[in-house]
């Protein structure tokens, strides 16, 4: 954990470095445009501290964390109604100029290095933000993007020719870091220089990525990558232990604390969601005692209104609704996901791994496991995560929670990425799950049943790339952008 202070406090130097601040600037007399100044391994804290940081920040709370069904704004409610979209600039704008634009300087220095082991973990971290961003906002700037003041208004690509581009690069990751060739160094504040928890990571991510086309016109190709890494454990290793995580422990020093925990220091804007609630409760999921925390209300008619589980009130709060709900009445995110200073931002889970490997094995792509079997060891997997003990997750298993049919494992899946609002939020579009998730009460876009397809882009494209970005976006009269563009794995029949 010391290191990790020591690193980022580091990286704090860093953005002042490239804040664009002149006296700042000319105080420690340094190009500002050349990082080849500044040691590769401190700009990789600083692109995995500030990932962390959009991925991890509040707005992902009312924007994908509520279009997914988990969280919900209780104060200033406006992105859970679809009203406000400034997580999608934001994850954007700063994408492009704080993350990946520093990890393609770290590419090339790598590069210049013979540092293989670094460059790989580089374009592994620049494969996971853009496999994310895609996700949420479809086409982008790709392989025009980065070049800096050579090309200005870039083209840009089909999340589509983005995702095929992305397996073959993971795929030449994992070859690379095989060879374990360079030191990755203490900049690595995720896996603390590890190699081989970097192949983990490349091989985990894009499992994900191809069971979330899984549906798609890009199926086969799926099935293919699918059936080939999973028959092949000892060349493509996975994240399939809790150890495994892909986590950012923030270290609650120098300003650096978790975010959600940063939010309630001087707000009270959030609670968790009621449909995440209800369907732990249905469950009779000991999660739910993690994930939420009790109502503070005393008053009867709050109550009434509530759960009641292993002897607490809870009561999730309506996502987006017309009007503010009772604020002592509603329950905030547990204490170890909101209320702890060095707690962690979510970015991978051995959890998750588990359970698309359980997907696999129900549609036939691979004979390495069986689907049960992966479905017991991801559930398992979420709740030792959350501190559930063993006879609590065998009653579990055994009871309502029991392995049936696909939609439990999409369930699971979904119940297990709690916090990484992003992926509830593509979980929910690829699979339909969970059931009961429904459009905003308070939206002013009734004419629609789903939840948001995307966001829509930022206003700075349209000012300075309009050529590029216009033929992705069609911008409807009435301003319910967010359903313009439907990515190409939400095949969903019936949505509009």
């Amino acid at each position: 954990m010391n290191k990790i202070k020591s690193i980022l406090a580091g990286c704090f130097s860093m953005a002042l470095l490239f804040s664009g601040c002149t006296n700042t600037f000319e105080a420690i007399n340094t190009d500002p445009d050349n990082a080849s100044e500044v040691p590769p391994t401190n700009i990789l804290a600083y692109a995995l501290r500030y990932t962390s940081a959009i991925y991890g920040g509040t707005s992902c709370i009312s924007g994908p964390g509520a279009w997914g069904g988990q969280t919900a704004e209780i104060q200033y409610i406006a992105q859970s109604r679809y009203e406000s979209y400034g997580y999608g600039g934001t994850l954007f704008n700063d994408s492009y100029y704080y993350v990946l634009n520093n990890l393609t300087d770290i590419i090339r220095l790598a590069g210049e290095q013979d540092n293989a082991n670094l460059g790989a973990v580089a374009k592994i971290w620049m494969c996971y933000n853009f496999h994310t961003m895609t996700d949420q906002l479809g086409a982008l700037p790709y392989f025009d993007a980065l070049q800096g003041k050579d090309l200005l208004k870039p083209q840009y690509t089909t999340s589509e020719d983005i995702y095929l581009d992305i397996f073959n690069a993971l795929d030449s990751c994992n070859t690379v870091l095989a060879a374990n060739s360079g030191t990755i160094g203490e900049g690595d504040i995720l896996y603390g220089g590890s190699a081989l928890a970097w192949q983990k990571f490349a091989n985990s991510l894009r499992l994900r990525m191809a069971m979330r086309v899984s549906n798609s016109l890009m199926a086969d190709r799926a099935r293919s990558i699918v059936s080939t890494m999973l028959s092949n454990p000892s060349q493509y290793p996975l994240c399939l232990d809790n150890s495994d995580n892909c986590m950012m422990q923030w270290p609650a020093t120098g300003g650096y604390y978790e975010p959600w925990y940063n939010n309630t220091l001087t707000r009270d804007d959030y609670a968790i969601g009621d449909i995440i609630v209800d369907q732990l409760y249905e469950l009779d999921d000991p999660r739910l005692a993690v994930y939420a925390s009790p109502i503070t209300s005393k008053e009867e008619d709050q109550i009434a209104r509530a759960l009641v589980f292993e002897g607490n009130y809870y009561r999730g709060a309506p996502i987006g609704p017309a009007g503010q709900d009772n604020l002592f009445g509603v329950s905030r995110m547990g204490t170890s996901y909101r209320d702890t200073p060095d707690g962690f931002t979510p970015h991978l889970r051995a959890a998750e791994v588990w359970l698309n490997i359980a997907e696999a094995a129900a549609l036939g792509w691979t004979t390495a496991y069986d689907a049960a079997t992966a479905y017991a060891n991801g559930v398992t997997c979420s709740m030792q995560e959350n501190g559930i003990d063993a006879g609590r997750i065998s009653n579990y298993l055994a009871g309502k929670a029991g392995y049936k049919t696909m939609d439990d494992i999409h369930t699971q899946l979904w119940l297990a990425v709690f916090k990484d609002g992003n992926e509830a939020w593509a979980i929910y579009r690829k699979t339909g799950i969970p059931k009961t998730h429904h459009l905003a009460t308070g939206t002013k876009y009734p004419d629609h049943n789903t939840v948001p397809f995307s966001y829509p882009y930022p206003t700075s494209e349209y000012d300075y790339n309009h050529d590029n970005v216009a033929q992705f976006q069609t911008n409807q009269s009435d301003g319910d952008y967010m359903w313009a563009k439907r990515l190409f794995w939400d095949v969903r029949p019936g949505v509009y």
